[in-house]
């Protein structure tokens, strides 16, 4: 998917097409080209006073190339360069291919990778306006196929053929049990991807994923009882459970974030291969928004987390570990470096080899209960050059990153208000 041009090819290409006027000025200055697709930024310098008749190629899954812009404005490459200069690739979504059904979803994109690990941010958070597991219907006419196929063919199996298509050996799943306000407001209301994982297993023989914490996923949080809000599932053909547990990370004071306390919890488990017997743990969280509590708190939680993760590898003699979340940060905001700066892990979204698509994984219509509330029309709504997301998959140095992508078919896309993404890694 991503066509590269070479440093070097590049640079002898800039040797050739890189014009300086007769007698004009002298000096270098830099051209960085931001492919805005998670590849690396092409950088190079010319002389002052050039003009640059050629560029890169830059190409995005799910999107069609217009063209490179400066300060969000087209660039004429008739406009001699006599500064440091920033050009960003420039995007449209090509929703033919964008929402098309991926060929063999399930083959590894490496024949040496023998890991796959999925991040899901599975929604359960207003089950008032979804209707439990089940989407709120995205039209009033009860004639409309569409609107009758959904009574009957709800998120959870909209989520569970996403998984079943790409069948990752490993889920971290966030926001799968009700928050503790909408148990007390709703208690008749059949709630949480515990009990979906337990239903759609047992009307379905060939789904082997198992959850962890199924039987166990309440805690306390300084004597307050709340719900594990992130967990874990495997596929049990592929993957053994060694060790599993939990721990509270607050950052700070709990008193410091206004929102519910679901979100501070760092599920982890360690795991081997059945094939192989590789040991490798995965952990999955949830932290808190941004508009909840300081961003001190935040960084301070990203810390915590941090060192939460490194200690538990650092217990299991160094095996490769793979984390999982909807940390709700941006790429490189300060929580976001904060982590990778005390971890020492990686983003698989920049260590990957290659891409699929790369662009913001939440995705929200105009509100809860609107016709463009998860749809197709809300992943539309985000901005083709953006590459920052808010769901991670970071991974410790011992991980080799072979793939990432971010899932964009329409089950992925109706189940919930995250795109799930994944990483074909070797551990």
């Amino acid at each position: 998917m991503n066509k590269r041009l070479s440093f070097l090819s590049f640079l002898a290409l800039f040797s050739l097409v890189a014009c300086s006027k007769p007698g004009g000025n002298t000096g270098k200055v830099k051209v960085t080209f931001d492919l805005c697709n998670g590849d690396p930024n092409v950088v190079v310098d010319i002389n002052k006073g050039s003009k640059i008749t050629e560029q890169p190629t830059a190409s995005k899954y799910g999107c069609n190339f217009l063209s490179y812009q400066k300060d969000k404005k087209d660039f004429d490459f008739n406009t001699p360069i006599n500064e440091d200069t920033v050009l960003k690739a420039h995007y449209e979504y090509n929703a033919d291919e964008l929402f098309k059904l991926r060929d063999n979803p399930e083959k590894r994109h490496d024949d040496t990778a023998n890991l796959r690990v999925m991040s899901f941010n599975m929604l359960v958070s207003v089950y008032q306006e979804t209707g439990g597991v089940k989407p709120k219907h995205h039209g009033t006419d009860p004639t409309n196929a569409e609107y009758s196929k959904e009574i009957d063919d709800g998120r959870d199996y909209q989520a569970f053929r996403t998984i079943q298509r790409y069948l990752p050996d490993i889920i971290g799943i966030q926001e799968c049990d009700e928050t503790d306000d909408e148990k007390k407001r709703m208690p008749d209301k059949d709630y949480g991807w515990y009990e979906a994982f337990e239903k759609y297993q047992a009307k379905h023989s060939d789904f082997h994923y198992k959850i962890i914490n199924a039987d166990k996923h309440r805690t306390k949080i300084e004597d307050v009882e709340h719900c594990v809000y992130s967990t874990i599932a495997y596929n049990t053909d592929k993957i053994t459970l060694d060790e599993e547990s939990g721990e509270p990370c607050y950052g700070t004071r709990l008193s410091e974030f206004s929102d519910n306390d679901n979100c501070r919890y760092l599920t982890w488990a360690k795991f081997h291969t059945n094939d192989s017997s590789k040991h490798f743990i995965v952990t999955s969280t949830h932290w808190n928004l941004s508009r909840t509590c300081t961003e001190e708190a935040r960084i301070a939680q990203a810390r915590e987390s941090a060192l939460l993760t490194i200690g538990k590898q650092a217990h299991y003699s160094g095996i490769p570990v793979i984390t999982t979340g909807d940390y709700n940060q941006k790429d490189f905001g300060k929580p976001y470096m904060a982590f990778l700066e005390s971890s020492g892990y990686k983003d698989s979204k920049y260590d990957a080899a290659k891409r699929g698509f790369v662009n913001a994984s939440y995705h929200l219509g105009e509100g809860v209960g609107k016709e463009n509330y998860r749809t197709k029309g809300s992943v539309l709504r985000n901005n083709p050059d953006d590459t920052a997301t808010i769901d991670h998959i970071f991974l410790s140095p011992n991980v080799k990153c072979h793939y990432y992508d971010i899932i964009t078919e329409e089950d992925a896309v109706y189940s919930s208000d995250h795109l799930p993404s994944y990483v074909d890694v070797t551990i």
